[in-house]
């Protein structure tokens, strides 16, 4: 399949692409951002693949979030794609910022309207993966995905029907149970219909209680004062529910003071590292890096070296109600600044 570049810039040594092609899935032209690290110039190297949330185009993650020092640094292409079809002059496709055009939503339609087009799932799990894997220098057995918001659903759910083809996945404030929010029953029902026993095959909450294996390491981050934790768009603690139930490890921070690393100046940014980077790049001689956050424009390092995972009082938990669930602490579940391996439960790590 005929590539085109539409733009070239060197970054940090290696090089941020734009290309653009015609989609077979989605019948249409498509744009995906690549970045080429300086050691894809001499080797394969791990993939990520980087899912946005509603709005976004291939623009955003590679305008706003100042990830490429760090995969410059530890040799990883990324890989950031559209969020939509777009001018598939469908009826309504432009009407409004939460469907259609800007938020496909990571689903294979099947509704008359949508379907030809509005196949987002099986692009950037077949079709663009394939594309990546003949034209750019990566290890097709090394690829992550990560996302923000309804990319942040993506990742997860595209990680979970594929069981083995992720090595892990990241979610930033994702859509964890959509099938129960404003957003997700919008666009299921205009893109899957009323029956809702569709929608559960495109809602992680549902998708991990019959995840087969194996082993997937699970990371999400979430922002405290994110507005849509509070308004019931994100369901966190259902996923979480769900993984317990079936355990199935999933690390979860909930971030003090931050807005659902929402991609703003003023927002944090979590690059996927930790875990992830520790399975897809063994040349990192398997240490837990921790997450380099993104504070406006200024790295810095938080928590390096160390991971938590959230734990519940199973008397006080309510799933459907973050802030009415009372959180015992948070357990370190890897950290290489203390090779004893300690398991001991710790207070809930402070940000600064």
């Amino acid at each position: 399949m005929a590539l085109k570049q539409v733009s070239s810039s060197k970054c940090f040594g290696g090089l941020q692409k734009v290309f653009e092609h015609d989609s077979v899935e989605l019948k249409c032209k498509m744009k995906f951002a690549v970045y080429l690290p300086p050691k894809a110039e001499t080797g394969k190297c791990p993939v990520l693949y980087w899912l946005s949330g509603l709005t976004c185009t291939e623009q955003n993650f590679i305008s706003k979030s100042g990830y490429h020092q760090a995969a410059s640094e530890h040799g990883l292409v990324v890989i950031a794609p559209d969020t939509s079809p777009r001018g598939c002059n469908i009826k309504g496709e432009e009407d409004s910022w939460d469907f259609g055009t800007g938020a496909g939503f990571y689903v294979d339609a099947t509704e008359d309207l949508w379907k030809t087009n509005y196949r987002m799932y099986s692009y950037v799990t077949k079709e663009l993966p394939q594309l990546v894997n003949d034209n750019f220098p990566v290890d097709p057995q090394r690829m992550s995905v990560f996302g923000h918001s309804m990319g942040g659903h993506g990742a997860l759910i595209c990680a979970l029907k594929n069981p083995g083809k992720y090595k892990s996945v990241s979610a930033f404030a994702p859509l964890c149970n959509p099938v129960l929010c404003r957003w997700g029953k919008k666009a299921f029902t205009g893109y899957l219909g009323t029956d809702q026993s569709k929608w559960e095959a495109y809602d992680a909450t549902y998708l991990v209680k019959s995840y087969p294996g194996p082993q997937l390491d699970i990371l999400i981050d979430q922002g405290k004062e994110d507005e849509f934790l509070s308004d019931g768009q994100l369901l966190p603690d259902n996923f979480i529910a769900a993984c317990t139930e079936k355990k199935i490890p999933v690390v979860f921070r909930l971030q003090e003071a931050t807005c659902g690393c929402r991609c703003s100046k003023n927002s944090t940014m979590a690059f996927h590292r930790g875990k992830d980077a520790v399975s897809i790049h063994k040349t990192w001689k398997d240490e837990f890096l921790g997450n380099l956050y993104l504070q406006g424009n200024y790295l810095s390092h938080l928590n390096v070296g160390v991971s938590y995972e959230r734990l519940f009082d199973e008397k006080k938990y309510h799933p459907t109600d973050p802030q009415r669930s009372s959180t015992l602490g948070y357990r370190c579940i890897n950290d290489t600044r203390n090779k004893s391996g300690s398991k001991k439960l710790l207070r809930k790590p402070e940000l600064k």
